[in-house]
């Protein structure tokens, strides 16, 4: 699996204290190293921020390409529409991120919620609810 950070995606909005990153990712295999891979990604880029936190990880396609969407903006969003893999959501004042799985069936774009708890720039558990 390779994973290229999209740069023109990178937002910083200081006034209200949020930060977003989008990442392209090749041939993922929804094997435990690679969704690992993306917790331990996330844990060390989120990690003792300060900020509210978004990082997308996006399945690379026609449209979903670094030189697609450096010419072409606006198709962010049908990239997040269409090739969404894992999307993680930290709010500052929450002690885990928000991890949402789109992968598990594209069909329906099934979208699973678990709560991720990093230490020290590492994915440590998940937090279950009791449903």
């Amino acid at each position: 699996m390779t994973i290229e950070e999209v740069k023109i995606f990178h937002s910083i909005d200081t006034i209200h204290n949020r930060k977003s990153k989008v990442f392209i990712v090749d041939n993922f295999c929804n094997c435990l190293t690679d969704v690992l891979k993306f917790d331990s990604i996330v844990c060390k880029n989120i990690q003792g921020e300060s900020f509210d936190y978004s990082m997308s990880f996006l399945v690379k396609s026609d449209i979903t390409n670094i030189e697609n969407l450096e010419k072409f903006p606006k198709d962010l969003s049908i990239s997040l529409q269409n090739d969404a893999l894992v999307g993680y959501r930290r709010l500052v004042h929450l002690p885990f991120l928000i991890r949402y799985d789109y992968y598990i069936d594209k069909v329906n774009m099934l979208e699973i919620e678990r709560k991720l708890v990093c230490v020290d720039g590492k994915a440590v558990k998940y937090i279950e609810d009791n449903k």
